[in-house]
C-alpha cells in the first residue's frame, strides 16, 4: 500500500500536479513513522523536499532534504544518499552559491559512480554544467551536458533527456548560436510534452522567448511565454513564474508599455523575495539601478505607491 501512495506520488509529481503528489507522500511518510521503517523514511522526506524546490519553496525544500540525507546516511542508503544530496545541490545553485552546490555535486557523482547508478549519474553532470555555465565557462558546461545527455539515451531516460536538451539550447542561446539552440528546445518541448514534464515544458517554452526576442519578434515571444505562464500559474511552480514575468515585463518595456512592464517586474520581485530566488532578486536590484533606484527597495516603493 506504502509503495503505491509512493509511486502515485511520484507521477503526480512529474505531471505538476503538486498538491496532489504531496498529499500521498505525507500519507506515505507518516506510514514509514508508524512502522519504523527509517530507509522509507528518508525516501519520502526526499520526495517531500522535491516537490517543494519544484514549487520553489527552497527553504522548506533543504529542511525536508537535510533530515532526509541524515536518515539516508544513517541507513547506509547510498543511492537515496546521492539523490537527497544532488538535489540539495539545486537548491544552493538557485540561491547563486554555486560553490556549496558543487560540493554536493561531487559527493553526489562519486557514490553514484560508484554503485553504478546511471541514471542519476546523468543528473549530476547535468547539475555540474549548470554551474560551469553560470561561471561563463560554456565549453566545459557543454562537455558535461554532452556526456549525461549520451547516459541518459542509453538507459532510455527521457525525464532527463527533455532537460539535458533543454540546457545545451540554452547554452547555445549564450554563445549566439540561435539556430543550434531552437533545435535543441524543439526537441526539449517535444519530449517534455510527450512525457507530460508540465514543469519542464513551461521552462522550455520560456527559453524559446530569448531566441524570438534577439530576431525583434516580440509577438512569437510574447506568445511563448504566456503559453509558459499558463502552465506554471496551473502547476504551482513559483520560480518559474518569476522568471517568466521578469522576461514579459521586458518585452512590455520594448514595446513602450512601461507601466505594463512595472507590473510585471513587481509581481516577479514579491514571488522571488517570498520564495528567496536569489538570482531573480540580483536580476531585479541591478534592474531597479538601470531605472533609477539604488537598490531593492525600488521595487517595495513602486508596490506601495501602486506604481
Amino acid at each position: 500500500m506504502n509503495g503505491f501512495m509512493v509511486n502515485l506520488g511520484r507521477i503526480y509529481q512529474i505531471f505538476g500536479k503538486y498538491d496532489a503528489a504531496l498529499s500521498y507522500h505525507e500519507k506515505a511518510l507518516l506510514i514509514d513513522q508508524k512502522k519504523g521503517d527509517r530507509q522509507g523514511e528518508g525516501t519520502t522526506l526526499t520526495n517531500i523536499g522535491t516537490i517543494y524546490y519544484n514549487r520553489g519553496d527552497y527553504k522548506t525544500g533543504l529542511r525536508y532534504l537535510e533530515r532526509s540525507l541524515e536518515i539516508l546516511r544513517e541507513v547506509d542508503d547510498p543511492k537515496g544518499e546521492s539523490t537527497a544530496l544532488h538535489n540539495i545541490s539545486l537548491i544552493y545553485s538557485y540561491r547563486c552559491d554555486d560553490e556549496s552546490a558543487l560540493v554536493y555535486l561531487d559527493q553526489s557523482l562519486e557514490i553514484q559512480r560508484k554503485i553504478n547508478y546511471r541514471k542519476g549519474e546523468a543528473s549530476s553532470l547535468n547539475g555540474i554544467s549548470l554551474i560551469h555555465k553560470n561561471r561563463g565557462s560554456y565549453k566545459t558546461a557543454l562537455r558535461y551536458l554532452k556526456q549525461s545527455l549520451e547516459i541518459q539515451r542509453e538507459i532510455g531516460d527521457k525525464y532527463g533527456e527533455g532537460i539535458a536538451l533543454s540546457n545545451i539550447g540554452s547554452i547555445h542561446m549564450e554563445i549566439g548560436g540561435n539556430e543550434t539552440a531552437l533545435k535543441y528546445l524543439e526537441q526539449s518541448l517535444e519530449i517534455n510534452r510527450e512525457i507530460g514534464n508540465r514543469k519542464g515544458e513551461g521552462t522550455t517554452l520560456n527559453s524559446f522567448c530569448s531566441i524570438y526576442n534577439k530576431r525583434s519578434d516580440n509577438e512569437t515571444a510574447m506568445r511563448y511565454l504566456e503559453q509558459s505562464l499558463e502552465i506554471q500559474l496551473k502547476i504551482g511552480d513559483k520560480s518559474g513564474m518569476c522568471t517568466t514575468l521578469f522576461n514579459m515585463g521586458h518585452i512590455h518595456f520594448i514595446n513602450k508599455n512601461s507601466q505594463n512592464a512595472k507590473m510585471h517586474w513587481i509581481t516577479s520581485y514579491s514571488i522571488a523575495k517570498e520564495i528567496g530566488y536569489t538570482e531573480a532578486l540580483s536580476n531585479l536590484e541591478y534592474l531597479a539601478q538601470q531605472l533609477g533606484g539604488k537598490d531593492l527597495s525600488f521595487w517595495d516603493t513602486m508596490q506601495k505607491n501602486g506604481i
